[in-house]
């Protein structure tokens, strides 16, 4: 089953543009769309929610409420979202949080334009973010399944830039709204939002379906059942050291996110003078920033020196918030927030690039959903922090203790990082060997690399004596195993029905279908066999638009010898 006649793998010679991307991964596009709107009327609430609230007497203590609101249920039930994430058809719950929270938005509008009690709507606000808690890490595990590992880091990258961009014009818009109109529109602009963006996951057809990790065991309902779940997703995180430095830096990044929350809606009204609106032109100006970054970040993404750039991110992202305490004029203001608007899209997509690379695809979305945990549990230390720090001293000092604290630990991060790097350079090379081989097989023709990467970090050896069944007629699928050695026989229903030999594969059939295992893999002399993880089998597979001919056409023979289909 050794290919014969292929090129040699390159991934530099097929690195897509912006536009290729899209044009390639159709689904992809929708997916980004829906994105860019949910971002687009985030922020136009936000932003009008915030002027509705500073009307109030005690109008700063309810913002740093509403952070909270915000805010909090991501920090609480991260985890849970995680698991909900991994356990649940990724379009359907995607879908049917957006129809809720447009819902929702509805009613909110209606509360602010009836100059309801503002403890309750932020308790809608509540309400809101609490059923938002699963979609981050729903939609981010998701992308590597309609792009394929090939084409996720330029994928996260081109997703972090249009984030950012769309809560740049977000602002924008929220502040022609509040213009044109009351705080109540801003709230149905974003139910607006959520529904047409629930429309266009519609079609995402690839998200659709048991995540991949749910294909390949059976995960029980109880209470028991979760919290196993979860801890493996914690465990995933505490064994392996890189993505421990990387939630760790998520949360001290995530604080100056949250400081920029409250602060610069004091720096808007009272250093520049702006007014509360204002803050809309101040984070029109990180988009700025961002929308600056989008022709490079997929380049930074696949650099090759992610400890150096994150370090460079964080410092770009922090240190120009200390200059707004000695800065006066506006433009300089926006000056000083497109290098903040630069630092944040290049530390988001590497954060979740990372993060993709080195975690197992099974735990991914409880990955995310702790990462999530630690994002958002910055954002409401940096939150409450920022209004005690200028209740306690003054602006200018609050805005530079945040800068401090974060360029702070960037530099304290540097040997971490640089050791990540060495540790993930040592396991490529000790990996390429098996890499090698998996390429040379028929079954994975068109796998990218880096599918082929996480592939081989699942292998394990398994010698196989005489007359032993490696897998059983009726059994529940796992795993898919290639032959390194030996002679094995294939029986169905007591009969023999073909032989196996080195560098043919079994297993894939119960994988693929989602059947139990259609037939007995016995060997009949001494062998060795690579047992690969099946979740991880199913990704690599699943980042073609279809699957690869030898597969289908290896899939269709085993299955007519059978006696399943018609030949």
């Amino acid at each position: 089953m050794a290919k014969n006649g292929d090129e040699p793998r390159s991934e530099g010679r097929d690195r897509p543009t912006n536009g290729r991307l899209v044009r390639r991964h159709p689904q992809y596009a929708a997916l980004l769309t829906a994105e860019g709107l949910s971002a687009t009327g985030d922020a136009v609430f936000w932003v009008g929610l915030l002027v509705w609230l500073l009307q109030f007497r005690n109008g700063t203590a309810l913002i740093a409420l509403a952070a909270v609101a915000r805010l909090a249920p991501r920090v609480v039930l991260g985890p849970a979202g995680g698991v909900i994430a991994d356990r649940y058809d990724r379009r359907k719950l995607l879908v049917g949080l957006d129809v809720v929270r447009s819902a929702l938005m509805v009613g909110l509008a209606v509360w602010v334009a009836a100059d309801q009690d503002p403890v309750l709507v932020v308790a809608g606000v509540l309400v809101v973010y609490v059923l938002a808690t699963p979609y981050r890490p729903a939609f981010t595990a998701g992308i590597p399944l309609v792009v394929g590992e090939r084409d996720a880091a330029a994928a996260n990258a081109l997703d972090g830039a249009v984030k950012q961009i769309m809560t740049f014009l977000g602002p924008l818009l929220g502040t022609a709204v509040l213009v044109l109109g009351a705080p109540s529109w801003a709230f149905a602009v974003n139910a607006i939002t959520f529904a047409l963006s629930s429309l266009l996951l519609v079609g995402v057809g690839r998200l659709g379906g048991a995540p991949p990790g749910t294909r390949t065991r059976r995960v029980g309902r109880s209470f028991r059942a979760w919290r196993m779940s979860l801890q493996e997703g914690i465990g995933s995180i505490v064994d392996q050291p890189g993505l421990t430095l990387t939630v760790w830096l998520v949360f001290v990044f995530s604080i100056m996110r949250g400081f920029e929350l409250v602060l610069l809606v004091l720096v808007a009204e009272d250093r520049l003078r702006m007014g509360a609106e204002g803050v809309g032109i101040l984070n029109a100006a990180i988009g700025v920033g961002a929308l600056c970054t989008v022709p490079f970040v997929s380049r930074v993404a696949r650099s090759g020196r992610a400890g150096r750039d994150v370090v460079v991110s964080l410092i770009l992202n922090s240190a120009p918030i200390a200059l707004l305490g000695i800065i006066n004029g506006v433009t300089l203001a926006c000056m000083a927030l497109v290098a903040v608007g630069i630092g944040v899209v290049i530390f988001e997509v590497l954060a979740v690039t990372i993060t993709q690379r080195i975690s197992s695809v099974a735990q991914l979305g409880r990955v995310f959903g702790i990462q999530n945990m630690a994002l958002n549990g910055g954002k409401l230390v940096g939150a409450l922090l920022g209004p005690l720090l200028v209740s306690l001293f003054s602006l200018e000092w609050a805005l530079l203790a945040a800068a401090v604290l974060v360029s702070g630990s960037a530099v304290v991060a540097v040997p971490g990082l640089l050791r990540v790097a060495r540790q993930s350079n040592a396991r490529r090379d000790a990996l390429a060997p098996i890499v090698g081989v998996l390429d040379g097989l028929a079954l994975f023709d068109g796998t990218s690399e880096p599918a082929l990467e996480r592939l081989a970090g699942t292998v394990t050896t398994v010698a196989v004596g005489p007359g032993t069944e490696v897998v059983r007629e009726g059994d529940h699928p796992d795993d898919l195993y290639v032959i390194r050695s030996g002679a094995f026989s294939v029986v169905k229903g007591g009969v023999p029905i073909a032989t196996l030999g080195p560098d043919d594969c079994f297993g894939e059939i119960g994988l693929l279908r989602e059947v139990p295992r259609t037939a007995t893999v016995v060997a009949t002399e001494a062998a060795e066999v690579w047992r690969i993880g099946g979740v991880e089998f199913l990704v690599a597979i699943n980042e073609s638009a279809a699957p690869p001919a030898a597969l289908l056409e290896s899939v269709s023979t085993r299955l007519a010898e059978q006696g399943d289909v018609d030949p």
